[in-house]
């Protein structure tokens, strides 16, 4: 019998990235569910203390959550008041999301659980390995963002 043409899947570069990916939220789950909130919320704060004031489909974008989800989602939080929307002034059809106090307060009640995790995370690369990775991630994002595309 042939060995199969092409990597194996061990060496198959989106399982591996995929398999730190899941490994990494399940332990960040876990600790932000002991905290009272999920990855989803996490990333509305956090992309929020970014730029404040996205419309509802760039946040989707750039937290990589279905629009209908995000939009539910944004409505709770602001039930819960850790956001509040506004309609787009430049398009009424759009909604714009801004943190509110609790919800600056809560990313930064979180904030050093997350560094926390990142440092677990990297404390296996040596000096340089960071910058380089990331470098390297960049890259890889853009051509498959741009192969998307085509």
């Amino acid at each position: 019998m042939s060995s199969p043409p092409g990597p194996l899947f061990e060496d198959f570069i989106p399982y591996r990235l995929h398999r730190l990916s899941t490994l990494l939220n399940q332990q960040l789950a876990a600790d932000l569910g002991a905290l009272g909130i999920n990855i989803a919320r996490w990333r509305v704060l956090a992309l929020s203390m970014l730029e404040d004031g996205r419309t509802v489909s760039a946040l989707a974008e750039a937290a990589m959550i279905e629009q209908s989800a995000l939009s539910r989602m944004v409505i709770n939080m602001e039930r819960e008041g850790l956001v509040r929307r506004e309609p787009d002034l430049a398009d009424q059809r759009r909604v714009r999301v801004w943190l509110e106090s609790a919800g600056r307060a809560l990313f930064h009640q979180l904030y050093p659980t997350l560094i926390r995790r990142n440092a677990a995370c990297v404390a296996a690369l040596r000096d340089g390995e960071v910058e380089q990775l990331k470098a390297m991630l960049d890259r890889m994002t853009e051509r498959v963002a741009a192969a998307a595309k085509e």
